[in-house]
């Protein structure tokens, strides 16, 4: 890590107090472990917490939120859901997902173990790059989340366009325009962020330019509202709005079956009191009853079974949603509160160690939104749990055959 006499060989890097900036995205959340003197019991109790949850927590949700993705994409690339809208989007989600995971918590792994290390600040290159692969990642992972709801909302209430709007070829090219539009987004980190020397330790730090820097207005005030618009309010009212019409059809489409199966049980009674009073035809032989006629309508599995697919698709992008909304919620209304209350008042030390525990909470709750949907996938969606049971199954059988051949063979050479 360099130290300000190592500034002098760059442009326009002077050891002047930085102004405190609205970090917008949840990753810049730092963990600082400077609260351990001269403090009151309770905010070394808190310190200590922060400093163990980000310890044990991240390295958790690395090694299991990563096995959870790749096995959500062996899954979805099943014959099942592998040439389905919604696959594609949801196996990008896996891999978006993963990417976050070991993009974003690998640095605040490798911090919590080394405090003196950050990989941001280790070149102005390293700082660039990881903030604007963060933040596209982050930036994908949730309008991959809006585009899986807009496909499901004209799935569910516009059948009719169904065919035509929600196919492979055209979730792709959404694909590319949610790739597109989050990298233009986050462009400006190429240039707009660099390593400055802070005047408290006269260290080289990864931060936003200085106040005399001519980015510094529109790093300060404008990137964060544009940030949270893009990140957090533009998602959350699409999702939200979209899905409460989603639900609503839903909750009239089973009405109206529910109704339809009073109508047709009242129908098959009428008939079987025909059938009572008519059962003999004009010869006065037993023959068919009147009341009794063939269904135009003959039963059909395969239509039954996609509806139940379909419905399980529909309750698993819920959940998928709605956990989204649920734990990624904290840390936007937490960035609110910091916009508004940063120079209001100075913090105690037991208040700042109290502010380092409550933002490692909305830190982790953010992260956990990247690494639990393969459980969310198997405890909503009927049609996922079935495949991934299927294919344990599978490869059980397989690996029998393939040890019993192996013994056969074995046998044969004595």
């Amino acid at each position: 890590m360099g130290i300000c006499a190592y500034g002098l060989q760059r442009q326009q890097l002077h050891c002047i107090p930085l102004v405190k900036t609205f970090l917008f995205k949840m990753d810049t959340c730092e963990v600082s472990q400077e609260l351990t003197t001269n403090v009151t019991q309770g905010s070394v109790d808190n310190s200590s917490a922060a400093v163990l949850l980000m310890k044990v927590i991240p390295i958790v949700f690395l090694v299991f939120g990563t096995a959870g993705n790749i096995l959500s994409i062996v899954v979805l690339r099943r014959p099942f859901m592998r040439k389905t809208w919604t696959g594609f989007f949801l196996s990008s989600l896996a891999v978006v997902d993963t990417l976050v995971l070991w993009t974003g918590l690998l640095r605040h792994t490798i911090k919590a173990y080394n405090p003196d290390t950050d990989i941001r600040d280790l070149s102005s290159i390293g700082c660039k790059l990881h903030r604007f692969l963060l933040y596209v990642f982050l930036d994908m992972s949730a309008w991959i989340l809006v585009a899986l709801t807009v496909g499901r909302y004209i799935t569910v209430c516009h059948v009719f366009k169904a065919s035509t709007w929600c196919t492979r070829k055209r979730a792709l090219i959404a694909l590319l325009v949610i790739i597109l539009f989050t990298v233009g987004l986050n462009l400006h980190t190429l240039w707009t962020v660099d390593l400055n020397c802070n005047p408290a330790t006269g260290q080289l730090k990864c931060d936003h330019f200085q106040e005399t820097d001519p980015y510094f207005y529109f790093v300060e005030n404008a990137v964060p509202w544009i940030a949270v618009c893009v990140y957090a309010f533009g998602p959350f009212t699409i999702m939200i709005i979209l899905n409460g019409c989603i639900i609503r059809r839903i909750r009239k489409s089973q009405r109206y079956h529910n109704s339809m199966k009073v109508r047709s049980i009242s129908i098959q009674s009428q008939n079987s009191i025909c059938d009572d009073k008519i059962s003999f035809n004009k010869n006065g032989a037993p023959g068919p009853s009147l009341g009794t006629t063939s269904s135009p309508y003959p039963d059909c599995p395969n239509k039954d079974h996609h509806n139940e697919h379909a419905r399980s698709t529909t309750v698993m992008l819920l959940v998928v949603t709605f956990a989204f909304l649920l734990l990624a919620s904290p840390s936007f209304v937490n960035l609110i509160v910091e916009y508004y209350t940063r120079n209001t008042h100075e913090l105690t030390l037991e208040h700042k160690s109290e502010h380092q525990l409550g933002s490692t909470l909305v830190l982790i709750l953010n992260y956990m939104n990247h690494a639990v949907n393969f459980i969310l996938y198997c405890v909503s969606g009927k049609s996922f749990r079935d495949e991934l049971v299927r294919m344990f199954r599978e490869n059980s059988r397989k690996m029998s055959v393939r040890s019993a051949y192996s013994a056969e063979i074995g046998m044969c050479r004595y």
